[in-house]
């Protein structure tokens, strides 16, 4: 049966896991694995907006709180602002008239200001008296006047928005996809892997108690069928949005359903078929 036949019917019928019986092992297998591939390709793709969004808001946070850098010849210069205005007014007794003075001020470790006419001090305020009303504004930001790095293998240019932004999705495209996709692989192989471990073997311990019961390898099979309509459901809950279970309650639900309900069709096959060899053997 092709593949995406396989997909449907194991999500639309539990009569279809009774057909699982007269599979082999390895082409379940087989079907299974096509399935992870398009489903971390799918979850890939749902985390992709995520990452840009990450993205955009490390790009304003950048733009905020960091001097203005280009980069050129694998050298990122920093410079300061063009105009970080800060108005700072206290009430100053005793002081001589002065206007458009301008004076450097230097803030110690402990956060104490203190104004230096000798200069030394890389960031100037303008100083205004009127009364006893003193106004300070600052025209320089605290960053240093030109700092350079070392960067290579970056693109040259103003480093922006625009830059930012090409920066990150190529950053997201080439490298955070690939690597994701294949995370996403070993989880899901590491998931399935103690699932069926564990329900397989609850599953078998109790099918020697009834009647007709399925092989371990039988069991086996129709749970790793029942993975996929779980983890089809459980991608499309998380790629909605709408969280008001939580997605591995989602998806624990829908495989109990599926497994339960595929377990009860194949021994409900299995003793139609006894049924009829027993007759076949009277006669």
């Amino acid at each position: 049966m092709p593949f995406f036949a396989t997909l449907i019917h194991s999500c639309s019928s539990f009569d279809f896991y009774a057909t699982l019986l007269n599979r082999t092992l390895l082409q379940v297998l087989l079907t299974l694995l096509k399935f992870l591939l398009l489903l971390c390709l799918a979850m890939t793709l749902i985390l992709v907006p995520l990452y840009r969004q990450a993205a955009g808001q490390l790009t304003s946070w950048i733009l905020e709180n960091l001097p203005r850098m280009t980069l050129s010849k694998g050298t990122l210069t920093t410079q300061p602002p063009l105009e970080s205005p800060l108005t700072i007014t206290g009430v100053f007794a005793h002081l001589p008239n002065m206007s458009n003075a301008t004076y450097e001020v230097r803030i110690d470790p402990a956060g104490k200001q203190s104004f230096d006419t000798a200069g030394g001090s890389n960031r100037v305020l303008n100083v205004h008296l009127s009364g006893s009303a003193l106004t300070l504004e600052s025209r320089l930001g605290p960053y240093p006047q030109r700092e350079s790095l070392a960067f290579r293998n970056f693109p040259e240019g103003a480093v922006n928005r625009d830059y930012l932004t090409g920066l990150f999705n190529s950053l997201i495209y080439f490298s955070l996809v690939p690597v994701t996709y294949v995370v996403l692989m070993i989880l899901f192989v590491l998931l399935w892997i103690f699932q069926n471990t564990v329900f397989v073997t609850l599953s078998h311990l109790l099918e020697r108690l009834v009647a007709s019961p399925l092989s371990f390898q039988e069991v086996l099979k129709i749970s790793l069928i029942a993975c996929m309509p779980a983890s089809l459901v459980a991608t499309v809950y998380i790629g909605i949005g709408f969280f008001m279970i939580e997605p591995n309650l989602v998806y624990l639900f829908t495989y109990s359903i599926f497994f339960l309900m595929g377990m009860n069709a194949a021994r409900s096959k299995r003793i139609l078929d006894d049924l009829r060899r027993n007759k076949h053997d009277e006669f």
